[in-house]
């Protein structure tokens, strides 16, 4: 989701800051060698940043002219390129359809963290404890984090807006929790939509996800 408008004072520079941290952390950190040696990956990177463009600046809806919603594909986009490529993704889409949409640009580092850093880390996080888990089966991998990480990433986008709208603009958190049903309704397809795009990738390229591990998860026990 996007802010369109708030009165975020004195705490918009901070929230900015965190963004521009969280970024400089996501550049130092991602494979970046790993990357440039496979083209496969160059396009799924660029692939990736146009196809969030488009979702996020032309297919969306709009709540009382100041929040947006529309479809994330953040977890299927940090299961494949890894959380540090991700971000930056994330913030290279969130620009261009800043740019192209007409948005606030004063917002970006707000956006940033709602709408990118918040569901990588609720992903990554999701990925952690089923791998602990070392459960071996497929299933568990393209269910429990594509399906169940995209609806995960929706309440932790919901949790991360009511709290930052909390903090900077009382009349915006009065309006984004009164239309909290809209959370609800968006979980199942952004589960289904995130689940389908992994669950494709990791049975016919599974070379290609970053976070899949063929041989465990298809491998037999002793």
């Amino acid at each position: 989701m996007l802010f369109l408008s708030a009165d975020a004072g004195n705490l918009l520079w901070l929230l900015n800051a965190i963004a521009l941290i969280a970024l400089l952390f996501a550049l130092w950190t991602a494979p970046w060698k790993a990357l440039i040696v496979a083209s496969a990956r160059q396009h799924l990177f660029l692939g990736a940043i146009f196809i969030l463009t488009f979702l996020w600046g032309y297919i969306y809806f709009t709540l009382d002219s100041r929040l947006i919603f529309h479809p994330l594909l953040m977890t299927s986009s940090a299961l494949i390129l890894g959380s540090s490529l991700t971000l930056f993704v994330g913030a290279l889409a969130l620009l261009f359809a800043t740019l192209l949409g007409g948005f606030t640009p004063e917002f970006l580092g707000i956006n940033f963290i709602v709408g990118v850093i918040t569901p990588v880390l609720s992903t990554h996080a999701l990925l952690k404890l089923i791998t602990a888990s070392r459960i071996k089966n497929l299933f568990l991998y393209t269910l429990g984090a594509g399906f169940g990480g995209g609806m995960l990433s929706i309440i932790a986008v919901a949790s991360c807006s009511l709290a930052i709208s909390a903090l900077i603009d009382p009349s915006l958190f009065t309006l984004n929790w009164e239309n909290a049903s809209l959370y609800f309704l968006l979980m199942f397809p952004e589960g289904f939509m995130n689940g389908a795009i992994v669950s494709s990738l990791a049975v016919m390229r599974p070379e290609l996800v970053r976070t899949y591990d063929d041989d465990f998860y298809l491998s037999r026990d002793d």
